[in-house]
């Protein structure tokens, strides 16, 4: 059984809270809150690809896995 992508999400959160501006943890944990993990999980990469925000690798792969399990390709990182 594959993990859901919300609790995937959710633990990536609780991890990197403290990397992400506040604005951006507000809205994730609101996204997850109510089942919106597409929105959670844009949240997360848009603030990667602007450089917003540098992910520990634990809270990546936990991102990773959960676009996996919504059967989406997780985007290269830009550079």
């Amino acid at each position: 059984m594959k993990p859901h992508p919300e609790n995937l999400l959710k633990e990536a959160l609780v991890i990197d809270r403290s990397r992400l501006s506040d604005e951006s943890a507000n809205w994730i944990a609101e996204y997850t809150q109510v089942g919106e993990c597409g929105l959670a999980y844009d949240t997360f990469v848009y603030e990667i690809e602007t450089g917003q925000y540098d992910p520990s690798e634990r809270a990546l792969a936990l991102i990773q896995e959960a676009a996996l399990a919504m059967g989406i390709k997780y985007p290269a990182k830009s550079a």
